[in-house]
Formats: structure tokens, sequence, C-alpha cells
């Protein structure tokens, strides 16, 4: 566990992850088992966050809602914004996006 004030691990700091996120993966690597799934508010999410979570040596999944602005999505994912019926007709529609060539994939 890491206070705010105390140094995170460098190792996923230089991997161009945030101290907070550090901190997360820290807390992960420190389940007793693997394959946890962790629902995320947009507030922590990030697209690299959510891609080095599988990596720690628990492996936890991590989903949730990202936001459009400084979180690392590309446009290709961002999902329209609509109004009045369309809004309606499109209330529970998700649009599905495959990342392909990510170096953090690969």
């Amino acid at each position: 566990f890491y206070f705010r004030n105390e140094p995170v691990a460098k190792k996923w700091i230089s991997l161009g992850l945030l101290p907070m996120h550090a901190r997360l993966l820290h807390m992960f690597e420190n389940f007793n088992d693997l394959h946890h799934s962790v629902n995320m508010d947009n507030l922590f999410n990030s697209v690299n966050f959510t891609i080095a979570a599988p990596t720690c040596k628990t492996k936890v999944r991590t989903q949730g809602v990202l936001r459009k602005s400084n979180r690392g999505a590309p446009p290709c994912v961002y999902q329209e914004e609509l109004s009045g019926k369309a809004a309606e007709r499109a209330r529970g529609c998700v649009k599905v996006s495959v990342l392909m060539e990510d170096p953090w994939v690969n």
C-alpha cells in the first residue's frame, strides 16, 4: 500500500502510467488470487491503465466508462452524443472497437 505522499513503483511509471494508476496496480498485485474483475469509475479509468492491469502478476481485468478528454482514447472509439428521439433509440447501445497494432498489446 502506498500513501499519497510516498513515491510509487518505478516499473509502472516507466510505462507511462500516472502515479494514481501505479498505486492501483500495486494494490492489484497484492491480491491473493488471479483474474479479478474490477469496475472502474470514469475518474480513475484510462486506456493505458486498462491495458496494463492484465499484465500485472494477478491479471486483473478492468471495465468502466471512459471520459473523452485526456484519457488516451483514440477518436475512433468515441460514441456520438445524440439527442431527442435518436437518443431514445440508441439507449443501451454500445459502440465496440478493437485497437489493432497497439504497442501495449503486441
